[in-house]
């Protein structure tokens, strides 16, 4: 995917210290220079005496996007074993009397979701991946 930024960016801050961003991404379909000019400063509250357009394409992201969503995956799938450790302790600890009126239903609940979890953090990593191997 192709995206936008303004860089380069000359501010105009009356020789105050401030800290300015030197690129800014700008929104799909931006393309005006004036409406360019306008955004930067709406988004900042400064003004510019100029800046540049290039455009990149996000797909080089990909491999960084893999790695982050891994690191959430892996971050769920420790949660996901926690639970599981605790609900063999809670089965343990628990009478039969106990296990019939829903005494886990809870665990097993937050189980279910964080196993739907990790199948979406999979997928989104699967699409990732076709899309990085049809670059």
């Amino acid at each position: 995917m192709k995206t936008n930024y303004a860089t380069n960016i000359i501010w105009d801050c009356d020789g105050d210290a401030v800290s300015l961003p030197t690129e800014i991404r700008l929104p799909d379909g931006m393309v005006d220079e004036k409406e360019i000019s306008d955004f930067i400063s709406n988004v900042t509250g400064y003004q510019h005496r100029g800046f540049c357009v290039v455009v990149r394409d996000e797909g080089a992201n990909i491999p960084h996007m893999i790695e982050n969503i891994q690191k959430v995956l892996r971050s769920e799938e420790e949660y996901c074993n926690d639970l599981q450790k605790s609900l063999i302790d809670r089965v343990k600890a628990s009478t039969v009397e106990e296990l019939a009126h829903g005494r886990l239903d809870g665990i097993l609940n937050d189980i279910g979701r964080s196993v739907e979890k990790m199948r979406g953090l999979r997928e989104q990593i699967e699409v990732l991946e076709l899309v990085l191997s049809k670059a």
